[in-house]
């Protein structure tokens, strides 16, 4: 199998970048000044977690020579380049490049990500003995994009092709699923209908992934509101952000269990909301007084130290949820 590590996971230059958070300043008009944070954050540490989150392992490893060889001279490259990204502050222009080459970097390891190539909207019925699969720019697929991973596995589901605890039910789909490293894959395409050198296939692991994904989703929605005595059903709109958002089926998201089963006209699709916002709050006074109105009256809670929320999530680890009477829609059908 490839290697998908991430930067993170092999290896940072931790020294250098615990010595530049502890020197970053704070003055006015740093980002740590927007408002009160609970916990110190400094920007120099998010930069490097955030960066080796999203480049691969061996993102400055050399091309040849003996592994043993690559790995050190590929740690001792990332180390020069983590420091001199996390130095702040620093001389003009040595900040803006760095960040601008940490960009690139990104866009290269994912630019696969939301390509002509990628499937987009995913439909499987006959106990996942018919699937239809269809790519951003109507060509063969070469992976799933987000809104895709959210409609396969609502499908799967729908047609009794995955349980109800994220496992492939080989009665139903027993063609199309394959034992690959003691992970059990359903095959949605044949290597032949793919640009891939093998099939498109959607991995237990990758259903897992998904569930703990929509999981911390609803049950932190469910603990918002439950914990000022409210239900879902009180809640007159719910707005979905950000580009996943703007292509996701919400009927298929609801069926999974990632966002409530209220009625459809609830959940308001807004895109990039926090574009939007940050540029009427650099036009208009009036945009700037409201929201900071709002930010002052947010309430903050620590999901991690309350004793409640991880039952809540747990619960939430079922499609679409432990508890069915939250989804009587989804129940119904």
């Amino acid at each position: 199998m490839p290697d998908d590590r991430r930067l993170i996971e092999d290896y940072l230059p931790i020294v250098a970048i615990g010595e530049a958070a502890s020197s970053e300043p704070r003055s006015k008009g740093h980002i740590s000044t927007l408002h009160v944070w609970r916990a110190r954050r400094p920007l120099t540490a998010c930069r490097a977690a955030v960066y080796g989150a999203l480049v691969p392992a061996d993102q400055f490893a050399p091309q040849n020579g003996p592994d043993n060889k690559k790995q050190s001279l590929g740690r001792a490259n990332a180390a020069k380049f983590v420091s001199g990204l996390c130095t702040y502050p620093s001389p003009l222009p040595a900040p803006i490049k760095s960040v601008a080459d940490a960009q690139q970097h990104i866009l290269e390891a994912h630019a696969a990500r939301l390509t002509a190539e990628t499937g987009n909207r995913v439909t499987i019925e006959d106990k996942g003995n018919r699937i239809h699969l269809e790519t951003v720019g109507d060509e063969k697929p070469i992976g799933l994009c987000g809104s895709g991973l959210v409609e396969a596995l609502a499908s799967l589901v729908r047609s009794g092709a995955l349980d109800r605890s994220g496992n492939f039910s080989r009665d139903a789909a027993r063609l199309r699923i394959t034992d690959e490293d003691n992970d059990p894959e359903f095959v949605l395409l044949a290597s032949e209908e793919t640009q891939l050198c093998r099939d498109l296939a959607l991995a237990t692991s990758d259903v897992k992934n998904l569930m703990r994904a929509k999981a911390a989703l609803f049950s932190g929605m469910q603990h918002l509101v439950t914990s000022i005595g409210l239900t879902m059903a009180d809640i007159k709109r719910i707005y979905v952000a950000g580009a996943f958002g703007s292509h996701m089926d919400i009927r298929s998201a609801v069926e999974i269990g990632m966002l409530a089963d209220v009625e459809a006209s609830r959940h308001i699709v807004v895109g990039n909301s926090s574009v939007k916002g940050a540029r009427l709050c650099l036009l208009s006074q009036e945009a700037l007084r409201e929201a900071t109105s709002i930010a002052a009256k947010m309430t903050y809670l620590e999901l991690s130290v309350d004793p409640t929320y991880m039952d809540e999530f747990m619960a939430a680890n079922f499609l679409p949820h432990t508890n069915l009477s939250l989804f009587p829609s989804v129940s119904a059908q």
